[in-house]
């Protein structure tokens, strides 16, 4: 688009530089569809598991009142919620390792 703006306005100019632009895939130069459904697959099982299942469950301890039950505990706030996100972390770990595995034997 540029370039053709670029030719309308001088007309009589012809320039000896030409910028082409091309396209190139570094990751997937074939563009197989294989190659990027695995990333996709594993981004959402992971953004499923990782950061919804965390959120949902705090968020039902606040709902229920027991969250605050868990914040007058001799336990400082920030050990509550690593104790509500450790549990989704090593099951995000083993969905990640699991998700690895079949990709790379299926």
């Amino acid at each position: 688009i540029l370039q053709i703006y670029l030719k309308e306005q001088n007309k009589n100019h012809t320039s000896a530089y030409q910028i082409i632009a091309q396209t190139r895939m570094v990751y997937n130069p074939e563009l197989k569809s294989v190659y990027m459904f695995v990333p996709g697959v594993m981004t959402m099982i992971l953004m499923l598991v990782s950061a919804m299942m965390t959120s949902i469950s705090i968020t039902r301890e606040k709902e229920l009142g027991t969250m605050e039950i868990l914040l007058v505990s001799p336990i400082k706030p920030f050990q509550v919620v690593i104790g509500k996100v450790f549990p989704y972390i090593f099951l995000s770990i083993i969905n990640a390792i699991t998700i690895i595995l079949l990709s790379l034997f299926i």
